[in-house]
């Protein structure tokens, strides 16, 4: 794949947007990042149903499904062994202000980008993270769609520059929610843990399909109020997204975990749906 982003916006190979669009303007729309192995979008069922319901969670209209996914398959196809595929999806163009245009049309963007390569040392010696100052707002509205809006997560990561990988953001009140980019999990003894998602934070499609695998091997879960607390007394701890997999941690602050904690629940995980092994 050429160094570059291969772009089409409503099936045409274009690379600009309105300037009236609302996605432009206010942040009107959501998003997702899909991980491609072997010109196959991996996990795309679970991408393809979170993007039906935010859609459905902000009431934007968007009935090209069909073509969002033969797009999707293409510019996969396209990618060869690995590559993101970035869907975009706006409520369209208005000028009628914070009102919704009835007529607007959703505007559906689907971008292909060479995949950022991680060194295997991060996950088999983990990362070294940090606690974020930025606080996440409540919001049950916004919680666990992946919106436009992502200011919060912006500012974060304006808190360090490479001597961190990561960092964990809490609401205000005192509960840890998910990492910037990722969502969150810790090990207590034999149960995993991870924040509750009720009031805000990203529902992940790589924390969907944890969940799914710790069913499926009998691993005791719990989705609950984390605090600062439990994470520096965890055995262990991970960050998960779709590109990233997973992450062990090996230091927050002044905490150092064993990271052969994470490997060993991890070990017990099917990879073969992702294209992928660890």
């Amino acid at each position: 794949m050429a160094n570059k982003v291969t772009a089409l916006i409503n099936g045409q190979a274009v690379d600009s947007i309105s300037i009236t669009d609302r996605g432009l303007a206010y942040g009107d729309g959501i998003f997702e990042t899909i991980a491609v192995a072997h010109g196959k979008p991996c996990l795309w069922q679970k991408h393809c149903d979170r993007l039906l319901r935010s859609c459905k969670q902000l009431g934007i209209i968007f009935e090209n499904i069909n073509e969002l996914q033969a797009e999707v398959f293409q510019l996969a196809q396209q990618a060869g062994i690995c590559g993101v595929i970035k869907i975009i999806i706006t409520r369209g163009c208005s000028t009628a202000g914070y009102k919704i245009d009835p007529s607007a049309k959703a505007l559906r963007i689907v971008q292909l980008q060479e995949r950022q390569t991680f060194s295997e040392t991060l996950y088999r010696q983990g990362i070294s993270a940090r606690f974020c100052k930025q606080r996440l707002t409540h919001n049950p509205t916004l919680s666990k769609i992946k919106h436009l809006c992502r200011l919060e997560q912006v500012v974060a990561r304006m808190e360090w520059q490479d001597e961190y990988h990561e960092g964990i953001m809490f609401d205000y009140q005192d509960h840890a929610i998910e990492g910037t980019m990722s969502n969150l999990f810790i090990i207590n003894g034999t149960i995993l843990k991870t924040p509750k998602l009720d009031n805000c934070g990203v529902q992940g499609v790589m924390r969907e399909w944890i969940l799914e695998q710790c069913k499926q091997q009998s691993i005791a879960i719990e989705e609950c109020v984390i605090d600062r607390q439990a994470i520096l007394e965890a055995d262990g701890l991970f960050f998960c997204n779709a590109l990233i997999r997973i992450w062990p941690a090996q230091s927050i602050a002044t905490r150092h975990y064993d990271v052969a904690v994470v490997h060993r629940l991890v070990e017990q995980f099917t990879f073969s749906e992702l294209g992928i092994t660890l």
